[in-house]
């Protein structure tokens, strides 16, 4: 590695965004977890201390990737590690190898961009995690999933010759790219298929309605407080849960740490298993389930819906994978409830949207309910929806936002402020609720997104969309390399659920990925290969969020300090 033709080989792969690919073999998979943090790099911090050490014995303590130097360019970090470490750094990170793309840049900022950084701009590049625009904490699974390579021969008479050789192409540019700058050792490992991302994102140019990410997530948060002392709450229901064979060594970490976490024990096909859930950073909750407590079995909480079910799973095996994501639940509420399971392919065709849905598990318990759905035969990391009664908020709490204060907190955002004043006894100390919180991110969503076009609208020709809000970065991205997966047609899907839609060029065939979101407001990102040779969004096209103008080194989003 002593070229810096290398950073021109990796380009493809830092536009493009290889969660997962193509590890559909028909439809699609669940191939990252997003989430919106305010502190994203301590996420990451968190994910790599913790979750990187979740085998008897461990001790990683690498920062997940690889530093070098190069003659003539200086130092450059590689986004790639190998076992026995469980994590790495996400492949386009900010800071990274890839020095001639903005938002890998590994140069500190110039005199002209300095002056934008103080001006509220633009951010600070160079370290790792920055981005012109935004900051993110983002890791992967080194190996993550059972599925072997996308066998072609399985699908060319289904997919036909000439789409197969266009995926087979990109498939074999892509990973010829990234293993040229890898040692033999690390290429060995490297596969597009088995990682999984688990990310975190800060995007500040972007708005949050009429409070800040920050205050969002210490109202979330407050009902978590004290290490969970107040008990189980809805709120908690919005976590990615990862396997691992035992919860002793997390539950070591955490209590040298003095990590708060939640313990439990609950039935799934007859047998006990345990798990805990624990806040990284902000609002994101991780949860971590095992066969083996590590710690006698009346410390955990007994709970009573099986929180995964081992049916057409992400079964691991035990030598190689002691970390594998198991699934995605959120928190819907009743009243939200069966649209969000239309959205999902539950009792109606969801095949726009690439869902092809067998419902796993759908249980009533004390009035909760809870719905485990498998999205596709290929997506062994499922998908889990709760309905819980809640209490109502107490008297004392601050009133909700109001429609005019959505209103006026439009192109607001979280560097330059002026978020209207009167939605902030709520934004500071108002009590939410899960129909609080689904309520507050529809509300954003509705006022800061581009609305869905009319239904006699251009296929082809979709509005861009302007910039999303923060709230769509709590993601999943939604992974499909089947022709029936495609873009035009998935769009058409979304906008039909009435879910705005911000299309952003990305690096891959398709040149479109689209980010939306469901009827409570969680986000979906279609990561999709295929769309008609004309798809084309029409408007403004903007940057990413980690991305600034080409033209002027500024953020989409930005106002001097102190304008109005």
């Amino acid at each position: 590695m002593t070229s810096v033709v290398l950073l021109l080989l990796l380009l493809d792969v830092a536009r493009a965004q290889h969660y997962c690919w193509p590890c559909a073999k028909r439809y699609g998979v669940i191939g990252k977890s997003t989430h919106a943090a305010s502190d994203a790099p301590g996420c990451y911090e968190w994910y790599l201390r913790y979750l990187n050490n979740v085998v008897e014995g461990a001790s990683n303590t690498g920062k997940g990737w690889l530093e070098f130097e190069i003659p003539g360019f200086g130092t450059a970090r590689e986004a790639f590690d190998v076992p026995p470490n469980v994590l790495a750094l996400e492949t386009n990170e900010g800071g990274t190898l890839i020095g001639n793309y903005t938002q890998n840049t590994t140069l500190p900022p110039s005199a002209a961009q300095q002056k934008l950084i103080d001006q509220g701009l633009r951010l600070p590049t160079g370290a790792v995690h920055q981005c012109p625009c935004a900051l993110a904490g983002r890791a992967h699974t080194l190996n993550a999933s059972t599925d072997d390579l996308l066998d072609f021969s399985t699908v060319e008479d289904e997919w036909g010759g000439a789409y197969v050789e266009r995926v087979k192409a990109v498939l074999n540019h892509t990973t010829a790219a990234a293993r040229s700058a890898m040692s033999p050792v690390e290429a060995r490992h490297f596969s597009p298929v088995n990682i999984f991302g688990l990310h975190a994102i800060s995007c500040p140019f972007h708005s949050s309605g009429p409070c800040t990410l920050s205050d969002v997530e210490a109202g979330v948060s407050r009902a978590w407080a004290h290490n969970f002392s107040a008990g189980y709450s809805a709120l908690l229901d919005s976590n990615t849960m990862f396997w691992a064979r035992s919860l002793g060594p997390l539950i070591d970490a955490f209590l040298r740490d003095r990590v708060s976490f939640y313990p439990m024990v609950w039935s799934s096909g007859g047998k006990d298993v345990y798990s805990v859930l624990a806040s990284p950073c902000g609002k994101t909750l991780v949860e971590v389930a095992a066969p083996y407590p590590g710690r006698p079995a009346f410390h955990f909480h007994r709970m009573p819906h099986a929180r995964a079910h081992f049916v057409h799973w992400n079964a691991p095996d035990v030598r190689t994978q002691p970390l594998v994501p198991l699934r995605i639940s959120r928190a819907v509420g009743p009243e939200l409830l069966e649209q969000v399971l239309a959205f999902y392919g539950v009792g109606r065709s969801g095949a726009d949207l690439g869902f092809h849905t067998t419902v796993l598990a759908d249980e009533t318990i004390g009035g909760d309910r809870a719905v485990t759905l498998m999205l596709s035969a290929d997506a062994k990391t499922h998908l889990q929806l709760w309905a819980r009664k809640e209490p109502q908020p107490s008297d004392s709490s601050p009133p909700f936002p109001s429609p005019a204060d959505f209103r006026d907190a439009v192109g607001r955002n979280q560097i330059n402020g002026g978020q209207p004043a009167a939605a902030q006894p709520f934004c500071s100390a108002g009590e939410w609720t899960v129909s609080r919180y689904t309520s507050y991110i529809r509300a954003v969503h509705a006022s800061v997104m581009t609305p869905p076009p009319l239904p006699s609208y251009d296929l082809l020709r979709p509005p861009a969309g302007v910039p999303m809000d923060v709230f769509l970065d709590d993601h999943i991205a939604w992974d499909c390399t089947a022709p029936e997966c495609d873009l035009a047609t998935g769009g058409r899907a979304l906008y039909a659920h009435n879910s705005s839609v911000q299309w952003v060029p990305v690096g891959e065939a398709s040149g479109w990925a689209a980010y939306s979101h469901d009827p409570a407001g969680y986000g979906v990102e279609l990561h999709w290969f295929a769309a008609p040779t004309q798809f084309a969004p029409v408007g403004t096209v903007y940057p990413g969020c980690f991305d600034a103008w080409p033209s002027n080194d500024t953020c989409p989003g930005a106002f001097l300090r102190g304008a109005s």
